[in-house]
């Protein structure tokens, strides 16, 4: 007699392997950063490039061209400004340049003799104008000139002949104490004198001799 089998144990699940952990940054995705608020330079770059670009910008266009954005950039950042005050004045000679060959332009393509002139002597003002702007900015930009005073004290020595302090006296020569001091020193006569001169006569209302005025005698005959 056969032996009953014992019932068979159920089988457990195979167990799947563990997963890994995923990253906290890809499970939620970061927050966008804030943006930093722009700084005042910032704010007033924008600004000093629009004005530029409504310089550059022709009549009748609602933006400037390719060409003239360009040149405007170039010619505002060759300047290389160091300061606010040299960022404004690269500005103007930005502009001032571009409006003067922009009459010159006018000027030479004027039909009649007036807007010619008048064209022409804008352009002239505005020329000049740019040649002082520069002027102004190599002169804000040239090395400060520093001037030194130096006081130098010369103190000259003079060696005196033989000693110094004493007494020198000079022999046979008459002294505050000698009456020769108060009167002429004996000396050599001279050679000769002068001649006894007549008298001048003495004024009075007597009459005096006159000489017998002489005429000569002219010949008239022919």
């Amino acid at each position: 007699m056969t032996k009953p089998k014992p019932p068979s144990k159920p089988k457990k699940p195979a167990e799947k392997p563990a997963s890994p952990p995923v990253p906290a940054e890809i499970a939620s995705p970061p927050a966008p950063a804030p943006e930093k608020p722009k700084s005042l330079a910032a704010k007033g770059a924008v600004h000093l490039y629009g004005r530029l670009l409504g310089i550059m910008r022709a009549r009748g266009e609602d933006s400037p061209t390719q060409s003239a954005e360009d040149f405007a950039t170039y010619a505002f950042t060759e300047l290389a400004p160091r300061n606010a005050a040299e960022v404004l004045l690269c500005a103007q000679m930005t502009a001032t340049w571009e409006t003067g060959m922009a009459m010159l332009s006018g000027a030479k393509l004027a039909d009649d003799y007036q807007a010619m002139t008048e064209k022409g002597a804008l352009a002239v003002k505005l020329l000049s104008i740019f040649e002082r702007q520069f002027a102004t900015l190599e002169r804000a930009r040239r090395p400060p000139q520093t001037v030194t005073v130096v006081h130098e004290h010369r103190h000259v020595h003079v060696s005196a002949p033989g000693p110094t302090g004493g007494e020198i006296r000079i022999e046979g020569q008459a002294h505050a104490t000698d009456p020769r001091t108060l009167a002429i020193a004996p000396s050599t006569p001279l050679l000769g004198q002068n001649p006894a001169r007549d008298a001048v006569p003495i004024a009075s209302d007597q009459p005096r001799p006159l000489s017998n005025a002489r005429r000569r005698t002219r010949d008239r005959r022919p």
